[in-house]
């Protein structure tokens, strides 16, 4: 904006709708989907269904909870112990943990 005049100059209306479109899609993902970086943490939350879509997704961390899980994952061939209606995993994985 020319301040002298108080008229908007070629080109600067149009980048100023850019700007408050820029502005209103980032108003609309903060009321989807809240990111926090605390130290070492980081969250992601939304009020509503969290989608990722991929060929193939990676997840790499030390341990992955899933629904506060505490119980390991077993997988084909992991050996477990005990009554057949009563079974322990015994070599599941110790890093994916289930509820």
């Amino acid at each position: 904006m020319n301040w002298q005049k108080g008229t908007p100059q070629i080109g600067e209306h149009r980048a100023s709708a850019k700007m408050m479109e820029l502005e209103a899609r980032i108003a609309k993902l903060e009321k989807a989907l809240r990111v926090e970086a605390n130290g070492t943490n980081l969250v992601l939350s939304c009020p509503g269904t969290l989608k990722i879509s991929a060929a193939i997704a990676e997840i790499n961390g030390g341990i992955l909870k899933l629904n506060n899980g505490s119980k390991p994952v077993a997988g084909v061939g992991s050996m477990t112990s005990g009554n057949p209606g009563a079974q322990t995993i015994i070599t599941g994985s110790p890093t994916i943990l289930i509820p």
